[in-house]
């Protein structure tokens, strides 16, 4: 069996090294910290995007699924999905938006509230060991740094 020839970048072409890409850190730093938050989480029962949907309702009172989908960077109907099974589960309740009916709300419960304590307890370890080389100014500076980028690349 043969196996083609490696195709070389064109000489006119600048080099490229993974390395020097920031979006190539980016992506491994997330799914690192994707990995390490989805083995930690599992023996308390709750996945990622649980997680997540925890995290979002402990900064609000309360917030309609769409919202939970956009913080939690999840698609509306698979948002929808884990409300339903959080539901079933007594993590989360639902219920009309006073405002406008047509609005579905979710809120976190008491047992929700507790799994988001344990886990926020697992992230607090995880970003310790994540950020122990760096310094407070460090960890602020990135974070300037990072939602600039994220501003930049807004949609039009």
């Amino acid at each position: 069996m043969s196996f083609p020839d490696v195709q070389k970048p064109a000489r006119d072409e600048p080099p490229f090294q993974k390395a020097d890409w920031p979006f190539y850190w980016i992506t491994q730093v997330s799914a690192r910290y994707y990995q390490l938050m989805e083995k930690s989480l599992k023996p308390m029962g709750l996945d990622v995007a649980q997680w997540r949907v925890l995290m979002s309702l402990y900064e609000g009172d309360a917030l309609s699924i769409s919202e939970i989908a956009d913080f939690c960077i999840i698609k509306l109907n698979t948002t929808t999905k884990i409300i339903q099974r959080m539901t079933a589960e007594g993590l989360v309740t639902c219920r009309p938006r006073k405002t406008d009916g047509r609005v579905t709300e979710v809120l976190i419960t008491d047992k929700g509230n507790r799994l988001r304590r344990q886990g926020r307890s697992v992230a607090n370890g995880i970003f310790e060991r994540s950020f122990a080389s760096l310094g407070g100014e460090d960890i602020r500076m990135l974070n300037h740094m990072l939602e600039q980028v994220f501003h930049n690349l807004d949609a039009d």
